[in-house]
């Protein structure tokens, strides 16, 4: 088996040895497994739409991806690169579909059997990687699958469970994989979308992933993009306090309970 590890990485570098690194000491070959790494970095168009452009250019996080030792990736690819933008004419933004697929293309070419997506506030263990990757092999009859995660939100001492957005998706569905549809949904070569066909919530037994998530350091920046984005978000920022709230009012708009915040012993 080939997976394509598809990391879209920007304004993260405070998390990325911790976000990377369980892919790059993994050893599977016990497992047959063989890893193609391609990561994106770049701000999204909605984010220079809001004013947030003059912060496209993430030194930080460019500085630590070159570093090739660490971090040896397959394909690496900067939106904005700051080594190379001498002038803001230069700038150039995609929303989060297009960013992804300058990697996904990349992957594609590479034969992948599966695309697995990993975001720059995700913490996977080995041993967790181990486990999802058995858990998908027993199900293979799913097209795509869910990953539980546990979102650490505010001052990262509090977390929710119940997410558990699309993360990996086989490559041989639906005539193989055109695009990406939407941020997280896949357009098919026979038109179809993987909401379309049929999917797996891998259970929290098996790997509940540490998501360093809706924090009150990036809230107000991840509010005003959501808004902008969707038109809705079930946090707002408070800005009189300048932090970041449960959004009670879209709770109760959809009928919903508002969720138990679970605190680290």
């Amino acid at each position: 088996m080939k997976i394509g590890i598809l990391a879209c990485l920007f304004d993260c570098a405070a998390n990325l040895e911790s976000v990377l690194r369980p892919w790059f000491d993994l050893n599977l070959r016990e497992l047959g497994i063989e890893f193609k790494i391609a990561a994106v970095s770049g701000m999204f168009k909605e984010y220079a739409e809001l004013g947030y452009g003059k912060e496209a250019l993430d030194i930080e996080t460019a500085r630590e991806l070159l570093c090739r030792e660490k971090y040896p990736f397959d394909h690496l690819y900067f939106i904005n690169d700051p080594y190379s933008i001498t002038d803001e004419s230069q700038l150039r933004f995609f929303s989060e579909a297009e960013t992804r697929d300058f990697a996904l293309r990349y992957l594609l070419s590479e034969k992948v059997d599966l695309i697995w997506l990993l975001d720059g506030d995700e913490i996977y263990e080995a041993e967790q990687i181990k486990s999802i990757i058995s858990y998908v092999r027993e199900n293979e009859l799913a097209d795509w699958y869910s990953i539980n995660f546990k979102n650490y939100i505010f001052d990262g001492k509090v977390w929710l469970s119940g997410f558990h957005p699309p993360r990996i998706f086989w490559t041989n569905r639906g005539q193989g994989i055109s695009k990406f549809y939407s941020d997280v949904v896949i357009l098919y070569c026979d038109g179809r979308r993987s909401v379309e066909l049929q999917s797996i919530i891998i259970p929290e037994e098996i790997a509940h992933i540490k998501h360093l998530t809706w924090l009150n350091t990036n809230g107000k920046r991840k509010y005003e993009y959501q808004m902008r984005h969707f038109g809705e978000c079930s946090y707002i920022w408070n800005y009189k306090e300048n932090r970041l709230e449960l959004n009670e009012e879209y709770y109760k708009k959809y009928g919903l309970q508002l969720p138990t915040l679970n605190y680290e012993p």
